[in-house]
């Protein structure tokens, strides 16, 4: 799962991992992120840190 506030970095990056044969999830917030968190369990997660109303941080504390 790719968890950034900016689109462009998130097209970017789920090109690579996709490339890499990755199965990507995006969210563009914190609140697509725990939403989507309550249906799917990803092996791994690359979070934002600095996003708007909340950061990464709280978001990983969630």
């Amino acid at each position: 799962m790719i968890v950034d506030d900016s689109v462009m970095v998130r097209k970017v990056t789920s090109r690579l991992m996709e490339r890499q044969g990755w199965d990507v999830v995006l969210a563009k917030d914190w609140l697509d992120a725990v939403t989507q968190l309550q249906v799917i369990y990803p092996d791994i997660v690359l979070l934002d840190i600095e996003m708007p109303k909340m950061d990464g941080f709280e978001v990983l504390r969630r």
